[in-house]
């Protein structure tokens, strides 16, 4: 059905690179990558920074598909040797089913205190939650056989200006390089890093008030992933495909 579909198409588009190469070998035509990208509208009011040293995920989760279990472990042993507290440290996650899913492995890893599940908030609050964060935490897909796929909330994330944490097994070259090249954030893999960084992180937040290590924002990277950008992309793929098409009629 695909192929049918596809078979008289001039190009083809696709949300990442990965799925374009797959394209194009299965369908022998162009296939050019648009990112979902995100709308700088969308964060052009003001948040208040939390007082608390605050770890924020926003989205539905796929049991079996991320793992947010080195981040658990590490909250676990960072408040067994009295790193952090109740009163300045908080994970929270914000979607539609992270009760169900997260709440036996939060009573597992004894964190209750310290990890807070909400369901799904409007869009505008997400945003709001994201902006006001002290680190926004990014599960990455865990499935060797799966590339190319990415959340939305990659680019939400970018658009918030706040440090990511990406958390997964396995690399992905286009996240472990978009947040390299855009200077927000880092990708780690086990405990033993995501305990090193956070130890890290936190130290700065008491005193600076602020996150330094693995993150300096380049806007002009962060800008390409706007929804604007990519719109003007696909106006400008239009565009060259009607003028070709004008071209191969006159001659």
């Amino acid at each position: 059905l695909e192929k049918k579909v596809m078979k008289k198409s001039t190009t083809l588009t696709t949300a990442s690179e990965p799925i374009a190469d797959q394209l194009s070998v299965l369908h022998s035509k162009k296939v050019v990558t648009i990112h979902n990208g995100f709308d700088e509208e969308d964060y052009t009011g003001e948040a208040v920074p939390t007082a608390k040293f605050t770890i924020t995920y926003t989205g539905r989760m796929y049991p079996g598909k991320q793992d947010p279990s080195p981040l658990f472990e590490a909250v676990r042993d960072l408040w067994r040797e009295g790193m952090i507290s109740v009163n300045d440290f908080e994970v929270r996650f914000l979607g539609s089913n992270v009760i169900e899913i997260l709440m036996p492995m939060v009573h597992q890893y004894g964190i209750e205190e310290l990890v807070n599940l909400y369901s799904t908030v409007p869009f505008k609050e997400s945003i709001s939650k994201q902006m006001e964060s002290s680190v926004l935490l990014l599960l990455k897909w865990n499935d060797a056989a799966v590339k190319g796929y990415y959340f939305g909330k990659t680019f939400e994330y970018l658009g918030a200006r706040r440090p990511i944490l990406a958390i997964g097994k396995f690399a992905d070259e286009f996240v472990d390089q978009l947040l390299m090249n855009s200077g927000t954030g880092i990708v780690l893999r086990d405990t033993g890093e995501v305990k090193a960084c956070l130890t890290r992180w936190i130290e700065e937040f008491k005193h600076d008030g602020g996150i330094k290590t693995n993150f300096d924002p380049n806007t002009n990277v962060i800008t390409r992933y706007t929804r604007k950008r990519q719109a003007a992309m696909l106006a400008q793929l239009f565009s060259d495909i009607t003028l070709k098409n004008k071209t191969d009629i006159l001659h």
